[in-house]
């Protein structure tokens, strides 16, 4: 299942790319909750899918055990 929602006429090809970004991310670590999010209004589903990329990118840093502070801050810098 690909979820395809129409990105507003000045959205930018950066924010374009990191919302399939995070639609990708979704799409392989939670498949259940990607379907879920199809039952949503497509812009909803959107955001919803960005802040759990967001969360799970953040999660996976954290938790893989050799980050260090300097990986922690270029991440909060980067986002």
């Amino acid at each position: 299942m690909r979820l395809k929602a129409d990105a507003p006429a000045d959205e930018t090809p950066e924010l374009r790319d990191a919302f399939q970004q995070a639609d990708e991310i979704t799409r392989r670590n939670s498949k259940t909750f990607y379907a879920a999010t199809a039952l949503l209004p497509a812009e909803a589903g959107r955001a919803i899918r960005a802040l759990y990329g967001f969360c799970r990118a953040t999660d996976d840093l954290v938790d893989r055990g050799d980050a260090t502070p300097a990986d922690v801050e270029a991440w909060r810098a980067r986002v």
